[in-house]
């Protein structure tokens, strides 16, 4: 399986330039030779900042997402506002190659798992300051769309508690996980950042392909999901 996880740099208050990067970055992904079988992009990658957002605003994000998934044939997983009446709040969403939405989560817990030709796939949303261990879920892959933030003196000590969380729950669940997460500047009176803090870790827990430094970056990394791995065993005589 060959994942393509986008760290999207992120202008806050600039929502329509950060709609547009962001579909532009999972074209740029979905052209790569070889093509990725899926695309995972941040939570928060639409770079919402509080200020009021209509449900048609939202849900044309969601859509331009299911028609890159369907255009280009790969899986495609992204945190995106939803706005129901008065009310938004973020999603994690995985769409399969139709374009249609099979796994969706509102918290850290991953509810649902999807049953995919790349294995079982689940997404959940992660923040820093949420619980100290994200639950495990039973599943080939785990998808966490963060939005992990720091200050900009402590974004290398949050960087690398945020790795060794991640690996640890690839251990405990012996599946492969994600975390991509969107990068910011320090604002004018240096207060928090968004750290990026994307990887893949395998069910070992060691990590696979990271973005390192806080840039816009495309890690790209062919992995085997332990379905896969059981699956292309030989039997035994």
């Amino acid at each position: 399986m060959r994942l393509a996880l986008l760290q999207i740099r992120i202008r806050p208050g600039a929502r329509s330039a950060n709609l547009a990067h962001a579909l532009r970055r999972v074209v740029r992904a979905a052209e790569t030779d070889p093509p990725p079988d899926l695309i995972v992009l941040p939570a928060w990658c639409d770079g919402h900042s509080g200020g009021e957002v209509s449900e048609a605003m939202a849900q044309g994000f969601s859509e331009s997402l299911a028609a890159a998934a369907r255009e280009w044939g790969v899986y495609l997983a992204a945190g995106s506002l939803q706005v129901s009446g008065k009310s938004a709040f973020e999603r994690a969403r995985l769409y399969d190659p139709d374009g249609d939405v099979i796994a969706r989560s509102t918290k850290a817990a991953a509810r649902q798992v999807a049953e995919t030709s790349l294995g079982r796939l689940a997404v959940c949303l992660d923040r820093k300051g949420g619980p100290a261990e994200l639950p495990h879920v039973r599943c080939d892959m785990l998808l966490v769309l963060g939005r992990w933030t720091a200050g900009p003196k402590d974004r290398r000590r949050v960087a690398r508690r945020l790795e060794t969380r991640l690996g640890r729950l690839a251990r405990r669940t012996a599946a492969v996980v994600c975390g991509v997460g969107p990068v910011t500047e320090p604002a004018a009176d240096k207060g928090p950042l968004c750290i990026g803090g994307t990887a893949a870790y395998g069910p070992d827990g060691r990590c696979l392909a990271a973005a390192g430094d806080r840039a816009d970056r495309t890690v790209v990394v062919d992995v085997r999901p332990p379905a896969q791995a059981r699956t292309d065993r030989p039997a035994k005589m």
